[in-house]
């Protein structure tokens, strides 16, 4: 059974960026928000999940904010670039996808990001590197420069995607951004996993470049979770090697 407790919270006048680093943090009114419950509860152990929304302030907008968090390091992740984009995104370099290396953990949710027009629809591919860049060509495109850095004999899954608009005043005008969340298994056979992805522009018919990235050899032990996103969204994006840090005054 849920129990609901609400609690109302002021917002302390916090040092200066950058004045608590390398020095330990008190637990001082002015580094802490404390949050008063309007209501006591009884509380027996096991498992507790704290739900926290923000309201913005009138001028006081932000684009990300983040409390202070236990973080643990899990060791293995890695995602290294093993091939070059084409088309009209990822500057110079043409490096208009990205793989969130933290995430790539036994019980997380693995990020795969790519750029690209408002609304267009791109393709994730998931597969194994091939040992050669493959000319699109080969597939009936005739895009020049593009190559398939996934192996065409050895593709997993292929998972659809559409561009969301950016709302934040510095997003560069008529670009989105696309998203793939993997949901990593626990299971031992998955610790140490190692794949590679590229994503398919469906607009300008234009390969990105490519990761192979490696799954942790261990699951995190933290035991806690941070899952955020916005309250009116079904689902939120789970982090289970960070969590906020908090502390509870009992009686």
């Amino acid at each position: 059974m849920l129990q609901v407790f609400q609690g109302t919270v002021t917002l302390p006048t916090s040092p200066a960026t950058g004045s608590g680093l390398g020095t330990p943090v008190a637990w001082t009114a002015n580094n802490t928000l404390r949050i008063a419950f309007q209501n006591p509860f009884p509380y027996f152990g096991g498992t507790l999940c704290v739900d926290i929304t923000g309201q913005p302030i009138a001028g006081q907008e932000a684009n990300w904010w983040m409390a202070d968090a236990a973080e643990e390091v899990v060791p293995g992740s890695t995602a290294v670039e093993t091939g070059n984009g084409c088309g009209y995104y990822g500057g110079p370099q043409k490096q208009w996808s990205r793989v969130g290396t933290r995430s790539l953990v036994p019980g997380g949710r693995a990020q795969f990001q790519a750029d690209g027009p408002d609304n267009g629809i791109a393709f994730a591919i998931f597969g194994t590197a091939a040992t050669t860049p493959v000319p699109l060509s080969v597939f009936g495109i005739n895009t020049p420069n593009c190559f398939a850095h996934v192996n065409p004999a050895q593709i997993l899954a292929t998972i659809p995607a559409v561009y969301a608009p950016q709302t934040h005043p510095l997003s560069i005008p008529n670009m989105g951004i696309a998203e793939i969340l993997v949901e990593i298994p626990t299971h031992p056979s998955w610790f140490g996993m190692q794949l590679t992805t590229q994503w398919l522009d469906l607009t300008h018919l234009a390969t990105s470049n490519a990761y192979t990235w490696t799954v942790a050899s261990v699951p995190p032990l933290l035991d806690m979770a941070l899952n955020e996103g916005d309250p009116t969204e079904p689902t939120g994006q789970v982090t289970t090697y960070l969590a906020h840090v908090m502390r509870f005054e009992y009686q």
